[in-house]
């Protein structure tokens, strides 16, 4: 992939795209701070470049989806065993932070698969876009359930005017 600089003193420059390439600003004789970019391989970055390298056959599809099924299975092994040998809470938090975020890469990959075997376009699939439903649906859904676990003061005060209902009732009808 390259960078192409479209205006500036480095206007139709390119440049090779590459973790840890540093592109220093043009000296055009300013005194002001120095500007420039640096290209970093983040891991959201790195599958987002491999879900768009996997957009051009079934084959590449097939194997990104592979490789986020094993990626998936090894951090879920993980996360059991930093709670199977009871680790720091900080650390299970953050492995299951990781755990998720590989979820939801396997979920964008399946997604591009499938896609791409019922011969559909996916060249406007977003998969920053995909990652980010997954993993606010994720929440939402595991939010959910902590709601259910856990009565709401509502909750506990509709159990107790029904427990109070039928205490009378019963009450109404032996003393009848």
């Amino acid at each position: 992939m390259q960078l192409v600089a479209l205006n500036g003193s480095l206007a139709g420059a390119t440049y090779d795209l590459s973790p840890g390439l540093l592109i220093q600003s043009a000296d055009d004789g300013t005194t002001g701070p120095q500007c420039g970019c640096r290209i970093l391989a983040l891991s959201e970055g790195e599958f987002a470049l491999e879900f768009e390298r996997a957009k051009g056959s079934q084959e590449l599809a097939n194997e990104l989806h592979r490789a986020k099924l094993a990626e998936a299975t090894e951090r879920q092994q993980l996360v059991d065993t930093l709670k199977k040998y009871h680790a720091p809470p900080a650390e299970i938090l953050e492995a299951r932070r990781d755990r998720a975020v590989s979820n939801a890469q396997l979920t964008a990959a399946a997604f591009l698969a499938v896609e791409r075997w019922r011969g559909r376009n996916v060249s406007e699939m977003d998969p920053r876009g995909i990652v980010g439903d997954v993993i606010r649906t994720q929440r939402e859904h595991l939010t959910e359930e902590r709601d259910e676990e856990k009565p709401t003061a509502q909750a506990g005060r509709i159990a107790e005017d029904e427990a109070v209902k039928r205490l009378a009732d019963e009450e109404s009808k032996h003393s009848a």
